[in-house]
């Protein structure tokens, strides 16, 4: 899932918010657990917050357990991977 308008202030954490919910209904949607992971290092990349990375990645790990083979789960752990110097 695309996390759009991240420059709108509020955005990425009502996107938090709503992927947080997402998880609690379903645990097993990876996808949810992806997204979440994805918004959580938006924040990370406004902020410098280093919590929100480690969730961001814990999230994106879950997902990737859940479904290996979902694509967009793939290019989330991609992303987070090349923004911790890991693209390798």
């Amino acid at each position: 899932m695309i996390l759009s308008s991240r420059d709108v202030p509020g955005h990425v954490d009502h996107a938090i918010a709503a992927f947080e919910r997402a998880v609690q209904q379903d645990a097993s949607f990876a996808r949810a657990h992806a997204s979440l992971g994805d918004a959580l290092w938006q924040q990370f990349t406004a902020t410098g917050d280093t919590a929100a990375a480690g969730r961001a990645r814990l999230e994106v790990e879950r997902a990737l357990a859940l479904d290996p083979d979902d694509l967009a789960v793939r290019i989330s752990m991609a992303n987070i991977y090349r923004g911790t110097g890991k693209a390798d």
